[in-house]
């Protein structure tokens, strides 16, 4: 009797394993019209915006005559007088070269640390070229800043025709359309280096009565990052104090760079 109630017990045990191995084969549930299959959507990656002059946009500059720094001018110039020019000035490796752009960055001595930089030697410079390698654009970057603030230029080329926001909140860049310069400063806090130039860029001579559409302030950032102010200058009080210097002060010099346009 015990024998027989075994091999049934194991006759119905047998059975539910090959039922649960045969269920268990397919446990992904087949498409059916009440549960259509699901299309998985594209993923739509969006580039964060570039604005100048953090990316020069060196595929919107037109060819044309413009500012000068040393011996290089634009619209002028060649990659290559670019390269001679720099390799006077001191070691210079090329950090990155594409078709229409290249970005060079100075190697530095350990055992030298300055405080500012020479607008003659720059940390970097970056410059787009045209399909016959000649210089349309470019600007020379510093690490710390250069040994000129807003006052030298104010002083050289007068009011700026405009000055607006760059991507960092507490910089500004100003623009002289009609000598082709822009320069890019601190207007933070009250420190050493408020005010300080940080970047100068040189581009083609532009109209200034229509510069709103025109390279290269079209592609700037004309929109606040922040509550503070697009032009935290006092220009009418900087030209009050630069006229009120007397001669032989100790107010810093600029020696221009650029060539008014015509």
């Amino acid at each position: 009797m015990h024998k027989r109630l075994m091999l049934v017990s194991i006759v119905v045990i047998s059975f539910i394993i090959q039922l649960s191995i045969a269920t268990g084969q397919n446990v992904t549930p087949q498409p059916t019209e009440e549960s259509p299959p699901l299309v998985q959507s594209p993923t739509i990656v969006l580039a964060p915006p570039r604005y100048y002059p953090e990316y020069l946009m060196c595929e919107e500059v037109e060819s044309g005559e413009g500012a000068s720094w040393l011996d290089i001018e634009i619209g002028v110039s060649s990659l290559d007088d670019l390269l001679m020019t720099l390799s006077e000035l001191g070691e210079y490796e090329i950090w990155l070269a594409e078709d229409d752009y290249i970005y060079l960055g100075r190697v530095e001595a350990e055992d030298v640390q300055l405080d500012v930089d020479s607008i003659l030697a720059p940390s970097f410079v970056a410059a787009c070229i045209s399909d016959d390698d000649i210089i349309t654009s470019f600007g020379i970057l510093s690490r710390r800043g250069f040994q000129v603030d807003i006052y030298d230029l104010v002083s050289t080329y007068e009011i700026p025709d405009t000055v607006t926001w760059t991507v960092r909140p507490l910089s500004r860049i100003a623009f002289w359309f009609g000598a082709g310069i822009a320069v890019t400063m601190y207007v933070g806090p009250e420190t050493e280096y408020k005010y300080l130039i940080q970047q100068i860029y040189y581009f083609p001579f532009v109209d200034a009565s229509s510069f709103e559409d025109e390279y290269p302030y079209a592609f700037t950032r004309t929109e606040s990052l922040s509550s503070v102010e697009q032009n935290p200058f006092d220009f009418d009080a900087m030209i009050a104090t630069i006229t009120a210097q007397p001669t032989g002060s100790p107010m810093p010099t600029f020696t221009p760079v650029a060539t008014e346009a015509p």
